[in-house]
């Protein structure tokens, strides 16, 4: 239990701290590597997680009965789902974190995959906040959780007025990925 309480917490730091829109120079490394690392966290995080509670029963994370089958309908099914969920999309983010993906899914189709982080976070957040209720954390784990995703979606959202102004209106109108297909072809890779 240790583990995970301590696993979780980490892996939300880290996340939240390196998810931030802003540039982190280099920005092609950073990014890479510390998305590589959230996913790694988030998927040891999912293994850890499914071995603690109900002594390798996983089944009862998610069905309440298998005969007749019910789901498990209640804040601790809601916790694994979106932890679940989460953790497939980190599944999909870290297979698709290579060159030889960048290369064969082209520049547009890679960036869009790779914007499922934000959905990954979301649901994230929605897994931590159901765990701070249903393991009833003291005061202090709350905040720090509910500071970290603040943190995170105050950075992303700077970060997206920052590129906004940045550009003119005729700019918004192409968008970054296009301008880098034409231009080196791996932008994706350069932060762009």
């Amino acid at each position: 239990m240790q583990v995970c309480s301590f696993s979780r917490y980490r892996y939300g730091l880290v996340h939240g701290t390196f998810c931030d829109a802003g540039p982190i120079p280099p920005a092609s490394i950073c990014a890479e590597m510390w998305g590589i690392w959230t996913g790694i966290l988030a998927i040891v995080h999912t293994a850890i997680g499914l071995t603690v509670h109900l002594r390798g029963r996983m089944w009862m994370y998610f069905f309440k009965t298998l005969h007749p089958l019910h789901l498990q309908n209640t804040q601790f099914g809601f916790a694994k789902f979106t932890g679940l969920a989460a953790a497939l999309l980190f599944l999909m983010l870290l297979a698709i974190s290579n060159d030889v993906s960048l290369r064969a899914l082209k520049t547009n189709r890679w960036k869009s995959l790779q914007r499922w982080t934000y959905v990954a976070f979301v649901l994230t957040a929605a897994h931590g906040i159901a765990y701070q209720l249903i393991e009833k954390r003291h005061v202090p784990w709350v905040l720090v959780s509910a500071l970290v995703m603040a943190a995170v979606a105050a950075g992303q959202i700077l970060g997206f007025v920052q590129v906004q102004r940045g550009m003119s209106p005729g700019q918004r109108s192409v968008s970054q990925e296009d301008a880098c297909d034409r231009d080196h072809g791996n932008c994706a890779r350069e932060g762009r």
